[in-house]
Order: C-alpha cells, then structure tokens, then sequence
C-alpha cells in the first residue's frame, strides 16, 4: 500500500483509469498491486511525502467502497498529520537508535487517526491476527518536490 500527502502544489493521480486532481493536504491511499501514476501541473508542481507499507490493505468508505483505493482532504487536520508524517519521514531518513519502532508505533497511530477522521479501515495484514499491531511491516518513504513530469 502507499500513501500519498501532498504538501503543495496540484496535480493529477490517474488510478486504474480514473483520474483524480489533488492539491494540498489531499492524501491518496492505493492499495497493493493498483497500476497509479501521478502527475504534477507545470505551473505548481507537487510537494509530497510517499510512503510505502508493505502488508497492508485498506478497505474504503461510502465514497470509495468498491475501490481499491481512496482520496481524502485533510485541511481541517493538516497539523496533526504533517506532524505525525514529518516525524516518520525523519526517523526514516536518520536511522537513529530505535528509529523502526518509533516508526511502527507512529504508522498505527496514523492509521486510526485516517480510520477516525476519514473511515479508511485498514481491511487485512498479510500474516497478521486480530488485535496485533503493525510492528515488523516493512516500510519506506520519501519526499517528493518540484517535479513536473
């Protein structure tokens, strides 16, 4: 699965064969194995943070139920995700003592954050029962700025 936050900027996300425009505090969740392309707009390119979790699939609201993906503004949240989405995307990039746990511990938070603010449930992870957490997923990100392609 990879999460999408964009930062600034506009864009198009073509999923499957729909095509969807994003701005800033747009986040795109594609599940695993969704043919997905973004595209930045010359005048405004996009600046986002992407981050890709390996075992995880979403499960979508009304909006998107029968997708295997989903779109969602958080401009009434913005803080409170581009803190949690920096924080990980640091702890990412230094590799300091502990970085993986914090990260892990950072990622659930962020998942039932989306799950409470927007209803994107998180539907399965792969070799995981009920009640475990997310630790031992593997997971990577980066930040993405200024590329109109």
């Amino acid at each position: 699965t990879e999460l999408f936050y964009v930062l600034n900027g506009t864009g198009n996300f073509l999923i499957e064969d729909r095509l969807f425009t994003v701005s800033p505090n747009d986040l795109v969740i594609v599940n695993p194995h969704i043919e997905h392309t973004e595209k930045s707009m010359n005048a405004n390119p996009l600046e986002y943070i992407v981050f890709g979790i390996e075992g995880l699939i979403f499960t979508f609201d009304q909006k998107f139920e029968n997708e295997n993906f989903g779109l969602y503004n958080f401009s009434a949240e913005k803080n409170q995700l581009t803190y949690l989405l920096n924080f990980m995307l640091q702890e990412i990039q230094e590799k300091n003592p502990h970085h993986e746990t914090i990260c892990q511990n950072i990622l659930e938070i962020l998942i039932l954050y989306i799950n409470r603010t927007h209803g994107a449930f998180l539907q399965d992870v792969q070799g995981m029962r009920r009640g475990q957490t997310v630790s031992g997923r593997q997971l990577c990100a980066e930040y993405h700025a200024g590329y109109a392609g």
